[in-house]
């Protein structure tokens, strides 16, 4: 499930999606630079991209391959910051997708499932890949898999909210203990980390908000970037493994899916991994 961002982390959102394309005979001949294919099975593939890397001449504005409603849903962004973070999303995650899939990212169909989580259709369906996206501030992240359910958070670090307020609001009992008792730069390190852990989770599980945050505790998770995904205390077994990921500077991020343990590849994305030819 995920979180409609007020101000940034209070409020529930509705799922987001966010965003290769093979080579073609089109109008349009976009290319990748990197070459891509379905993640293996113990694989979770995160692309990192930030809206302050694309300029204008970038064709961030640019609303391809986005689908009909997307760009509907463009146009509904008061701030140019989040319009941009959108549409840069779509993009990414329909041109990673296509480059697994070997189909034009434009021709891709999601639709949302009976939690509002958009899930690739058709030969999505049948290749078995999975993907979740998040963004916060300008920093965006998309995580993809293969046979395995996948989430993924990051949020920024921010210093102007009252985050022992929000931890008894949405947190277990220990881990807001760990809040109080922490020095403040320190609880402000936690509460983030235990925000994404717990959303990476929830997005995983799926079930959208009939699952509170408080249903896992993950106050026991490594503290290191380099541990090994592992199980949070849950309110119930759902096979679900969080760990927490290298983020840029000022940010937390977290991945979650479930058993068995995985490994992480992570890349960004730049302006120059996408070059265009207009016919």
């Amino acid at each position: 499930m995920g979180w409609e961002r007020h101000e940034g982390v209070v409020v529930r959102r509705p799922w987001r999606l966010a965003a290769r394309t093979q080579p073609s005979s089109c109008a349009r001949d976009r290319r990748l630079a990197v070459t891509q294919a379905v993640p293996a099975p113990n694989t979770i593939e995160l692309w990192f991209a930030s809206t302050s890397s694309f300029g204008d001449s970038d064709g961030v504005e640019d609303q391809w391959p986005l689908s009909p409603d997307e760009r509907a849903r463009v146009g509904q962004f008061r701030f140019e910051a989040d319009r941009r973070a959108f549409v840069l999303g779509k993009r990414m995650a329909r041109v990673l997708l296509g480059r697994a899939l070997e189909r034009p990212p434009e021709t891709l169909v999601f639709a949302a499932g009976a939690t509002a989580k958009p899930q690739l259709v058709e030969s999505g369906v049948a290749s078995g890949v999975t993907f979740n996206v998040a963004h916060s501030g300008t920093e965006l992240v998309c995580a993809i898999a293969s046979g395995r359910p996948v989430g993924v958070d990051i949020e920024s670090e921010r210093d102007d909210l009252d985050l022992v307020a929000l931890a008894r609001r949405f947190f277990c009992a220990g881990e807001i203990r760990q809040l109080e008792t922490s020095p403040p730069d320190r609880a402000r390190q936690l509460f983030f980390r235990y925000w994404t852990l717990k959303e990476a989770y929830l997005k995983a599980e799926g079930s959208g908000l009939r699952l509170d945050l408080a249903a896992v505790d993950v106050s026991g998770v490594p503290d290191s970037l380099h541990a090994a995904p592992c199980r949070p205390v849950e309110d119930r077994p759902r096979g679900l493994l969080v760990q927490l990921i290298e983020a840029p500077f000022g940010y937390a991020a977290a991945v979650a899916s479930s058993y068995p343990p995985w490994t992480t590849t992570r890349r960004t994305w730049r302006a120059a991994d996408i070059g265009r030819t207009r016919s």
